[in-house]
């Protein structure tokens, strides 16, 4: 029995979707802008709110599944990821 190795771009799409879709029901006639709250700021140690439009999400996704991926991510990098998964039905 072989297993195929699910597509890591197109898990991240659909979560992002999920993500957009939920998101735009709550906010309807809103832009796809998206507001992360990243619990640290390498520079301030401060909380800070990123900004990022439907592209920059979906790469960010698209980075944090492949990093997964590869066996795991770096310290910043799963703070993101945490602070993005509230949002997803799917888990990985």
């Amino acid at each position: 029995m072989t297993t195929k190795t699910p597509d890591y771009g197109k898990v991240g799409e659909r979560l992002l979707l999920n993500y957009i879709e939920a998101t735009a029901s709550q906010n309807p006639g809103k832009p796809a802008v998206h507001q992360l709250l990243i619990p640290e700021d390498d520079d301030s140690h401060e909380p800070r709110i990123v900004t990022l439009n439907y592209q920059q999400l979906v790469n960010l996704i698209n980075k944090l599944c492949w990093k997964l991926h590869k066996g795991g991510l770096t310290s910043q990098a799963s703070v993101a990821y945490a602070s993005l998964t509230p949002y997803f039905t799917y888990g990985l």
